[in-house]
Parts: C-alpha cells; structure tokens; sequence
C-alpha cells in the first residue's frame, strides 16, 4: 500500500524519526542549557569554598599547609609554614564575603605565641594573636568590581621548627578554612562555561550514537545534575586547571563512543540498536563523571603516587617487584597495568593521570562487554542495557578505584573481560582466533595481580566445566577450548613472570611450616594480602604483633556476620534484591546456556571460598586479609551480580505497574547507593 492510500484510508502515517544531525544539535542544546543550570543550582546550595582538611587535596586554591594530620578522637588539622595563600578564580565579589579561618597556636608554653595577619588582594584586612585554645579568625572580603582573581594571604610569625627529626617550619595549626557570601552569588563564569560545553557535547553524542532523543534528554539531564555536583564541590568551581580539563573529557570520550558505535556498527554491517546505543551511551557517561571524580581537586591522591612510581620504574627498564608483608612473606607485585600503560606514557609525563584514564577505561570496557553476553545468549536486549548499568552502579569498584588500588582494579576489569569472552565469542578448535584472544585476556589478568591467580582461575575453571558437562552442542565444544586457554594463560603467566619469584615463593612456604594450625593466614587471606582491597598498607600493629603463638579470634558466626556486611557494602541493597529476583527467575528456568552457566559458576565459587574463609581458623592479626579477600570474591563475582540485577530487573519489567515500578525503584535505589560512593571522592 502506498503513502498516499493510507493516507486516504484515514489510517494515521508514522512519523518519520528526526534527522540524526537534527537530533544531535537539539541534544547539545538541551545539554549545554541543563549542564549550566544544573551547575547553577549546585553551587547555589553550597556556595562559598570549604575545607575541613580531613584530607589535604586543596592545592588547586591552597598553598602553605603541611600534609594533613590527627588528633585522638579523629579530628583532623593541617600545620601551617609562615604563610598560607588561598587564590580563588572566578569569586564573584559584587558582593562581600568573610573569611573564618579555625586555628590555635599548637606550641609547648616555652615557646611565643603567634599572630596571623590577613590580607586581602595585597590589602590587610585582619590581625589577631593565636593562642591555646581554638578560636575563629575573620576577615571580610569588600566588594570589589575587578575581575581578577581572588588573592589572600595569611602570615604567621613567629614560626618554629620542631627539631632535628621534624625540620618543618611550622607557624599555626588550621582546622577549617571557611569563605562564606553574602547572599546567593553565581558561580564562576569559567566554571558555567565548562559545565555548559561539556554538557553540550555528551549530549549530542548520546543522540549521534542512535539513542531516541527522549532518552538521550533523560540521560543528559542525569549527567548535567552529576557533573553540576562535581563541578560545585569545593575547590573546583575556582580551578582553573580542572575546569579547562572537563570539556577535554567530554570531547574525548564523544569521540571515543562515536568510533566505538560506528565499528561496531562496520562489523555489524547495520546500524547500532537502540538498546545497544543507550548502553554505549551508559557507558559514555559512567567515564566522563569516574574521570571527572578521580582528576577533582577534592580527591585524594591515596595511593595514585605510589603507582605512578611503579610505572616510572617499569619504563626504566625494571619489571619484577614484591610487596613484603607483616608475617615475613613477600609476594610478587604483577605489572599488567604497567605494561598496558607503556605504550601511551609518551603523551603526557602525569603518570598519576595515565593510570587513572586506563584504570577507568578498562572498569567501563568490562561493563560494556555484557551487553552482547546477555543479548546473544538470554536474547534480551534490555536485559543486556540493564546489566552494563548494574555493574557499573555496584558500589565495591567505587571504594577500590577510589582509594587507588590501581593494580586490582585494573585485573578485575580485565578478568571481567575474560569471562564475558569466554561466554560470548563463539570458541571452536577450527577457530583459533577467538581462543588467541581468550588466552591473551586470561594471561593479561593473572599477570595483573597475583590475587586475581586463585580467584580467576577458579571462575575459568568452574564455568568450563560446567559448559562441558552441562552444555549443549557449540557450547560443550566451548568449555573444553575455554580450559585449554586457561591452561595456555597460566603457563604463559608463570612463564613470562612469575617464574622469576622463587625467592618470594620459598619465603611463603617457609613461614607457613614455621607457624602452622590457626596461627598463620589461610592461603587465601595470604593471597589477597598484597595489597589491600581498600588501597592500604599493613597497619603497624600487625607488623608488631608475634608470630608463632596461636589466638583465639572472633567467632564464626561474628565472622560471617561480617561477610554478610562485607557483602551488602560491595552490592548496596538494592541491587542485592534485583540480584535475588533474577536468580528465582533463572532458577525456575533452569537454563543451560553460557551466561546462565557462568552466574551459576560465580555463585558456587563464591559461596565455596567465602565459607572456606569463614570458618577456617584465622588469627585476629590476620582477620583483616580475610575480610580483604572475601571482598576480592566479591568484586570478582560482581558481574553475575550484575546479571542477575539484570534479569530479576527484566522480568519485573514484564509484570505490570507494579512490577514496572519496582524495577524502577531498585535502579534508582542503585544509582543513589553509587552516587553516595561517587560523592565520597569529591570530599
């Protein structure tokens, strides 16, 4: 039937969809608009600057403060040298702003008390002596109708210098430093500048993908109200440096998804889906804001340096490393994400930033990668739109990739890539290709973080064997050739690196014949002990604690009450409850195909290790490293989690208005429990 007879018929004629040009240009508007406005309304809630100074990341406006330190009780303080200067750019001062600074003078009575001096733009505003007891310094801020940076400075004097182990010269000590306006003022025009052009461009670059131009006005407004957050929380909005580093991001990463979207669609030989569009854009978006978190001036640096160094070291020539532990133990440090990191060094010389970029790069490309997973195997592709959002809300990578255990989070990404190949590709002795590339994932995981060996090859192992038992046809074939990879990647892994750690090796067995029964760690806790799941460094009392002598711990039932918690932190509840419907779901069906078959590997490797875990006899020096890997379990099973989320999701989607509703609710409830985490690196 022609167009013309049905619009004869009387039959209504469908709406032929905008030009892809015309979608893009309104989705950068829309974008720019929401993106300042956002940004508006942010900083209006909280305008001002702030620092508490529990950690020192103020550099950006801050110069002056030692690193930042402790009292008993948790109250966190900064020691001042003979001058602090604070350089806002941007501070509107059409209007007046005052400055309280908390200080007190932190010196024994043989010593003078000080007296600080504020000035204001070269001008001396306020003079005060410090004494004992905490008190507030004020100075006000008149309104000046220049626009030039803000500059004040705070002089201390006299200054001392502790002694012969402490040559800091150290003037007062600060605990807040507080700049509040009068009335609501704008943010910085530059600030509004980025938060627009940023906006803009993400935008467009959603709807140039294929994602319908609601949708696209859906997710632009999610991300201008997050990057609005980011871009108004405390030293941002008057760095000139971060400011000029968000649009970069956001054009890199629209270009990035532009190419990803059209090879995909190359190889596909048709355009991207829309539900394939929306998860590309998902992802999109999760990398501008995990970049635009982990480069804020607010976030501190943990232990970024110390991977910076690293790759310095294996730039120069130096690649076998241990991490000594407490017990005598020392482990061998891998370094795939040194090498994956290598090739791009040449273009920038911030290392620290480098690793940040691949480290996030790679958490995104492990959550893109279940989307052909759930669409080729459970054929439901908003189930596969719903388990790349899944996994990128699961809170644990958050606390990992935020704390800067840079190494773990970059081989879990990598294993999660493994396991989705392994379970996507299609995998036949006649095709070696995708097993090639099956082994180099597995190789470069385990040589990545040697916690990732038992872990890792335990998923491998256990979702082979499951395929070749329980699968079918194709299938069965595929879990013989997904062992034969992992063998390959094991024997490359120990080949090409960790053969080199005999000493290291040795040292571990011979301290687990000299402590043996409960007194030592299990060799999972053992395993895990590298480096912690949370970025930090053997504390100094289990360093101090004896070796040999057996004590009682806590309780199993205190320990598995831990896990239990360790468990909700890594997943928040909502996605917990998503997970616990898709699992009914997919219980009841009883499939037998490749991503069904790895979540029911996942859970039994799982449930196996964090039992063995819990009931093992642990002394309490070491219960710490048990809880640490039981929560290395649990970033490693985070993509059937991420699954089952996506299933149970699906299927409430299927039941209604009550159903829609409460898949809904589960997403946001993840999407606030993942914004919480996300917040927490700004401040």
């Amino acid at each position: 039937m022609t167009t013309a007879a049905v619009a004869t018929s009387g039959a209504p004629a469908a709406r032929p969809p905008l030009p892809l040009l015309i979608r893009a240009i309104i989705a950068a508007i829309i974008g720019g608009v929401a993106g300042a406005a956002c940004l508006f309304v942010a900083y209006a809630c909280a305008p001002g600057f702030v620092a508490t100074l529990d950690t020192t990341p103020v550099e950006a406006v801050v110069r002056g403060l030692h690193p930042t330190e402790f009292e008993r009780g948790g109250l966190s303080f900064a020691w001042t040298g003979a001058r602090v200067t604070l350089v806002l750019d941007g501070l509107d001062r059409s209007r007046t702003w005052t400055l309280v600074l908390r200080a007190k003078a932190g010196r024994g009575p043989g010593l003078p008390l000080p007296a600080a001096t504020i000035a204001v733009d070269g001008t001396t505003r306020a003079t005060a002596s410090i004494g004992g007891p905490w008190q507030d310094l004020r100075a006000v801020l008149p309104a000046d109708g220049r626009t030039r940076p803000t500059r004040i400075t705070v002089d201390v004097a006299p200054t001392f210098v502790p002694g012969p182990d402490d040559a800091r010269t150290l003037g007062l000590i600060l605990d807040e430093i507080r700049l509040v306006p009068e009335g609501f003022p704008p943010p910085p025009r530059r600030a509004l500048v980025a938060a627009a052009i940023a906006g803009g461009i993400l935008a467009a670059s959603i709807a140039a993908v294929g994602v319908p131009l609601l949708w696209t006005i859906g997710l632009a407004l999610g991300f201008a109200i997050a990057q609005g957050v980011a871009l108004a929380a405390g030293p941002a909005p008057y760095s000139r440096d971060y400011l000029a580093v968000v649009p970069q991001i956001a054009v890199t990463v629209a270009i990035a998804a532009a190419g990803l979207a059209g090879a995909a669609a190359l190889l596909r030989r048709r355009p991207l889906s829309r539900t394939a569009a929306t998860a590309v854009a998902i992802a999109a978006i999760a990398l501008v804001l995990g970049l635009d978190g982990l480069l804020h001036p607010g976030k501190a640096i943990v232990d970024a340096m110390f991977h910076s160094h690293r790759l310095g070291d294996v730039l120069a020539g130096h690649y076998f490393f241990t991490q000594p532990m407490p017990s005598g133990v020392a482990f061998p440090y891998a370094i795939g994400l040194y090498v994956t990191a290598s090739p791009w060094a040449g273009l920038t010389r911030d290392h620290v930033l480098l690793l940040r970029v691949v480290v996030t790069v790679a958490h995104v490309l492990a959550a893109l990668m279940l989307y052909p997973l759930v669409e080729r195997r459970w054929h439901r592709p908003g189930a596969a739109v719903a388990a790349v959002a899944a996994y990128l809300l699961a809170p644990l990578p958050f606390i990992v990739i935020g704390n800067a255990n840079q190494t773990y989070a970059f081989g879990q990404s990598i294993a999660t890539m493994a396991l989705a190949a392994a379970m996507t590709w299609p995998l036949d002795w006649r095709r070696p290709l995708p097993a090639v590339g099956l082994v180099a994932l597995l190789a470069l995981g385990l040589l990545s973080h040697v916690g990732l060996i038992p872990l890792l090859g335990g998923l491998v192992g256990a979702g082979a064997v499951l395929l070749a038992w329980r699968g079918q046809g194709e299938d069965r074939r595929a879990g013989w050739v997904i062992l034969a990879a992992a063998l390959i990647a094991i024997v490359l892994a120990v080949g090409l690196y960790y053969r080199h750690f005999g000493d290291a090796f040795r040292s571990a067995q011979r301290v687990g014949q000299s402590q043996p029964g409960p007194s030592q760690p299990s060799a999972a806790a053992a395993a895990a002990a590298p480096t912690a799941i949370g970025g930090e460094r053997p504390s100094a009392e289990a360093a101090a604690a004896p070796t040999g002598v057996a004590v009682t711990g806590t309780s199993r039932a205190q320990r598995a009450g831990r896990a239990a918690g360790l468990g909700l932190a890594a997943y928040g509840a909502p996605l917990l409850l998503l997970a616990l419907v898709g699992a009914a779901r997919l219980f009841i069906r009883s499939s037998r195909d490749r991503a069904t078959l790895m979540v029911l590997a996942s859970i039994v490797v799982c449930a196996l290790v964090a039992g063995v875990s819990v009931l093992a006899p642990v002394e309490p020096r070491f219960e710490r490293y048990t809880d640490e890997f039981i929560s290395r379990v649990y970033y490693a099973v985070t993509p059937a989690v991420a699954l089952l989320a996506a299933a149970g999701a699906a299927w409430l989607w299927t039941r209604g208005v009550a159903g829609r509703s409460t898949a809904v609710a589960g997403l946001l409830g993840a999407l606030l429990v993942a914004a919480h985490r996300w917040v927490g690196w700004l401040r």
